[in-house]
């Protein structure tokens, strides 16, 4: 993370949803986008994926905290649970929330009210577009 000369996104969906029921097209979608970035991404993901580019980095477990922590952390892509929006908030980083489960949908929601995260609904077919534009939103106008 130190050498991240652009900053580093964090990418967590969570313990709950697991890598091996996402689409095989939705992994495949979001590796494609990831690749055009020119930060580090670090991934959490419970499985190797072949043919990653430079940039993104898959991590089996992530030490949550010390990432949202680091300097160069610009960025945190999660579902949206209220541990991970607290600990967000505390480290001041900003926030992409892809909301699955329960409560998810609400503490999204508050983060966009309160100005520090955009959110991207899960189910639909642009949600990789989405995702890339809400990327790009929360780099270039800071909250």
């Amino acid at each position: 993370m130190d050498n991240a000369k652009y900053g580093v996104i964090y990418f967590s969906l969570g313990s709950h949803l697991k890598s091996k029921d996402l689409p095989e097209e939705f992994k495949q979608e979001i590796i494609n986008m990831l690749r055009e970035l020119k930060q580090t991404v670090l991934w959490k993901l419970e499985s190797e994926y072949p043919d990653l580019p430079n940039n993104v980095h898959i991590m089996k477990w992530a030490p949550q905290q010390s990432i949202l922590a680091h300097q160069n952390c610009v960025l945190f892509i999660t579902q949206g649970g209220i541990l991970s929006l607290t600990e967000a908030i505390y480290f001041g980083v900003p926030i992409i929330g892809i909301p699955i489960f329960a409560d998810q949908f609400t503490n999204v929601d508050r983060a966009v009210k309160e100005g520090y995260g955009k959110k991207v609904d899960f189910s639909t077919k642009e949600t990789v577009k989405s995702i890339k534009d809400a990327i790009e939103e929360m780099l270039h106008n800071p909250r």
